[in-house]
């Protein structure tokens, strides 16, 4: 519809033109040449009455003007409808052809701001260019069909052929390079940077550098793409809030950029490698000296530490000078300052921990009160959860261990395994709850679900069975053996199946005591006492009452 109207009034002025141009084309000042005015042409400042400081040159040039002053129009029709527009300079035939009341306005180009008629302020430079401009203001348009059917926007800037070419009302834009925001009709605030950059899209708020970079879009805003070629391909062609810096060669678009983002969603994503070899901080992300810091002041006192890495809100925040570790979570390892090589993992893991090493605590508040204890491994919700100073412990499950404090080389596994144990050592608790009652008892190993789970203090015990060992009468006996299986609904056993002294080398069997093969019963005079002589010819006699026979084994 527009390029129809182009046609139809380039037709009808080239008519016109052919009809008047063959008279009296050089006559000079037909009215007069008085307040500092310059006319030359038929007809040029015709009409003038108080203008002033006029040059017109060209048939009918400012031939309307009458107040108008300070006007320098040059070309066949420049100015003709100029009535009191003040300050305006056309140069080219039917430049600001229109023009009424118009003020500074510069156009020079064959048809440049031909339509213009209130608009002030305007730039126009190359044929056509701003040719529908009728009240845009503050406008510059610099090349052939730049800003052609603009007619009110304004502060728009098109340097370029057949940049903004279709531009209507959007306000506020910077074109560069030609057919740079061709098609844009209505959006403002736009920069595009290079040839047939943002060619068919009419959006608000967009910045695209580079030559055809953001030329598959159609709609969409706030969008940042830089780099030649680079945007999204036409199947994502109306996409807002987005980041794309790339290159491709084609001019296709390429939906996975190099750099990609996502202004809507805090999002940015790098589609190759990243490297960094200073130090590097966005928002609450840091990377500087092999540390990786990802989440509120984590690492924030970090000083001379190396090779470590927090993720979360406070983890590692009191990290000076400790080294290779690794704290995963909110508050994990938050006190640490010089201890090494320790990874926390859970929300509050390790975080009173100051100066202990080699310490791995897998889970919500697992070794949190840690503090100096060294090399220990607690892993499950709570597990080793007051531990201060306890060393070389392995804690693993639910619980597990979770009141020790100073106890050292103790191996808690099971789901509330030696929950009470404080200061015991050298402990091994295998089962849920599996010497849960242990509190200060050493060198106990008990085996089996609940096995122990009586005793508090005694130390040196073998509990081998599920709810093995003795009933809470003896709960801090020590140097037994007890191998048991007791039902699901109780524990302890004073009587078990397998029972043993290890202070006395006693075992006693509560039940049958059945043996296939050969049994040794060795003889020691230390199992025995109350010695008396015995009569040898009793012995004699007994002997002979024997009946001796001898037999050999069946064979099958």
């Amino acid at each position: 519809m527009e390029d129809s109207k182009l046609s139809i009034r380039s037709i009808l002025i080239t008519i016109l033109a052919l009809f008047i141009w063959p008279y009296d084309v050089f006559a000079q000042c037909p009215s007069d040449c008085t307040g500092d005015n310059t006319f030359f042409g038929n007809d040029a400042g015709a009409s003038d009455s108080t203008g002033f400081g006029n040059s017109f040159f060209g048939l009918s040039a400012g031939e309307n003007n009458t107040t108008g002053f300070d006007n320098s129009f040059f070309g066949l029709y420049s100015g003709l409808e100029n009535t009191g527009g003040e300050g305006n300079s056309f140069y080219g035939a039917f430049s600001g052809f229109m023009n009424l009341t118009g003020s500074n306005n510069s156009f020079y180009g064959f048809e440049s701001g031909v339509e213009n008629t209130t608009g002030f302020s305007n730039s126009f430079f190359g044929s056509f260019s701003g040719d529908f401009n009728t009240t845009g203001n503050s406008n510059s348009f610099f090349g052939v069909d730049s800003g052609l059917f603009n007619t009110t926007g304004n502060n728009n800037s098109f340097f370029g052929v057949d940049s903004g070419f279709d531009n209507d009302n959007g306000s506020d834009n910077s074109f560069f390079g030609a057919a740079s925001g061709f098609s844009n009709t209505t959006g403002s605030r736009n920069v595009y940077i290079g040839s047939d950059s943002g060619k068919d899209i009419n959006g608000d708020r967009n910045m695209f550098i580079g030559a055809f970079a953001g030329s598959n879009l159609n709609s969409g805003s706030n969008n940042v793409i830089i780099g030649h070629g680079a945007g999204p391909t036409n199947a994502n062609g109306t996409l807002s809030n987005r980041l794309y810096i790339d290159y491709n060669f084609t001019g296709l678009g390429n939906d996975d950029p190099l750099i990609y983002g996502e202004f809507d969603n805090d999002l940015v994503r790098i589609n190759g490698d990243l490297e960094v070899t200073g130090f590097l901080q966005i928002d609450n992300i840091n990377f500087d000296g092999n540390n990786t810091f990802i989440g509120n002041l984590s690492g924030t006192n970090n000083t001379t530490g190396t090779e470590n890495t927090f993720v979360g809100f406070l983890a590692g925040l009191s990290n000076t000078t400790g080294s290779d570790n690794s704290f995963y979570g909110i508050e994990a390892g938050r006190f640490n300052t010089t201890g090494n090589n320790n990874s926390f993992y859970g929300r509050t893991a390790g975080s009173d921990n100051t100066t202990g090493n080699n310490n791995s605590f897998f889970g919500f508040q697992a070794g949190r009160n840690n503090t100096t204890g060294s090399s220990n491994s607690f892993f499950g919700l709570s597990a080793g959860g007051d531990n201060s100073t306890g060393g070389n412990n392995s804690f693993y499950g639910f619980n597990a261990g979770r009141v020790n404090t100073t106890g050292q080389l103790n191996s808690f596994y099971g789901s509330s395994a030696g929950m009470s144990n404080t200061i015991g050592e050298l402990n091994s608790f295998f089962g849920f709850q599996a010497g849960r009652s242990n509190t200060t008892g050493s060198s106990n190993s008990f085996f089996g679900r609940d096995s122990g789970s009586n005793l508090t203090t005694g130390s040196n015990n073998i509990v081998i069975g599920r709810g093995a060992g003795p009933t809470t009468a003896n709960n801090s006996i020590s140097n037994r053996l007890y191998i048991d299986v007791i039902s699901a609904n109780s524990s302890g056993n004073d009587n078990p199946l397998i029972y043993g002294e290890f202070d006395n080398d006693f075992v006693r069997i509560n039940g049958t005591f059945e043996v296939t093969a050969g049994l040794t019963n060795p003889s020691s005079i230390k199992l025995k006492d109350g010695f008396s002589a015995v009569s040898s010819s009793l012995i004699l006699d007994k002997i002979n009452e024997l009946d001796i026979a001898e037999w050999s084994y069946k064979h099958d």
